[in-house]
């Protein structure tokens, strides 16, 4: 692992939406803005959707380029690529760019008058955390659809580096974080555990030999191989996803044990450590109507004691359709033009 990907796994998911793939940096999060306009353009992708909305001001016409989450949160939120067309009205707020000669907005509210639908605002992204209690679907193992319930608790324990036991090589590589941060947007997945904990739809896939593990943020799979007990042969392994063995504790909870988490270009001088060690567990609630995920991260470069998560909820939704969406490179990299 790079002294920076440590950081990285931390940090991708933890700007100030929690959801998207690089930092705010670029915005005044100070102060909030609100432009009333018509959309005259749409990129519906990973990791980001974008509008480009009219507004004309004092007579002076502007095109606002405004980044809003990803689209399996907003599908999540009840809003679809088919809510939107050119020529809409919108009204959105958000916070504005740091450079006066960018019109740039990094989206915190949306409405469509006369459309009929709520509000998209804190309230809503608020819902990510709750769970559908009308639903009560019962699954019989960890095959299914799961819906991740976004946890504020855990997120904001992993947002700072210094709520992190970090080593001075970790340390290092957190002041380096902006930097790390511009050259990793190249569609690069998300690393286990981050990619659990993305409030996405999971598609888990039970087989004799693996399990395959699906998350919709950023279109990742992983592959679990319950036909091996050790990392023999891992030194070979070069992935976002490292190499992941799984064994059932019992008939409800799947520990799944990874190494060789690689950075794959996260940083100038990627590579992976055999130090680095991530424990997963999945248990099916003694209710069946939802997996609780928690895990265990050492990385002893960079941290001096692991860190952790618990209480993580994927909830049972098969009536959900997964749906995957692209990365788009264009849009992964436009934060940064």
């Amino acid at each position: 692992m790079s002294r920076s990907h440590v950081f990285l796994i931390t940090a991708a998911l933890l700007h100030a939406q929690a959801y998207a793939h690089h930092s705010s940096s670029i915005y005044d999060m100070r102060h909030d803005v609100s432009i009333e306009g018509t959309i005259v353009r749409l990129a519906w992708a990973n990791p980001h959707v974008y509008f480009w909305v009219e507004e004309t001001s004092d007579g002076e016409r502007l095109i606002w380029e405004v980044e809003a989450p990803p689209p399996p949160v907003l599908r999540r939120l009840g809003w679809t690529q088919d809510t939107f067309g050119i020529g809409d009205a919108v009204t959105i707020g958000g916070k504005r760019g740091r450079e006066p000669a960018r019109d740039i907005l990094l989206m915190r509210s949306l409405e469509k008058p006369g459309s009929g639908l709520p509000v998209l605002g804190e309230e809503a992204f608020n819902s990510l955390a709750q769970p559908d209690s009308e639903r009560t679907a019962q699954a019989t193992g960890l095959d299914g659809t799961w819906l991740t319930l976004l946890n504020y608790e855990i997120l904001a324990s992993l947002s700072s580096p210094d709520n992190l036991p970090l080593t001075d090589a970790g340390k290092e590589a957190s002041e380096r974080f902006e930097e790390v941060d511009r050259q990793a947007l190249s569609c690069t997945e998300h690393p286990p555990p981050i990619q659990m904990l993305s409030p996405d739809v999971k598609s888990i896939e039970v087989r004799d030999d693996v399990v395959i593990i699906r998350a919709e943020f950023d279109a990742t799979q992983r592959t679990v191989h319950l036909n091996e007990d050790s990392h023999e042969g891992a030194a070979e392994i070069d992935s976002v996803q490292g190499h992941s063995i799984g064994r059932w504790e019992d008939d409800r909870t799947l520990v799944i044990d990874t190494v060789r988490i690689a950075s794959q270009g996260a940083s100038p001088a990627p590579s992976s450590s055999s130090e680095t060690h991530l424990v997963e567990r999945l248990r099916l609630s003694e209710d069946r109507t939802h997996l609780l995920y928690s895990f265990e991260f050492e990385d002893p470069e960079h941290l001096t004691t692991p860190i952790s998560g618990e209480g993580i909820q994927l909830m049972y939704r098969p009536d959900m359709e997964f749906e995957a969406v692209p990365c788009d490179i264009e849009n992964a990299r436009r934060f940064a033009n």
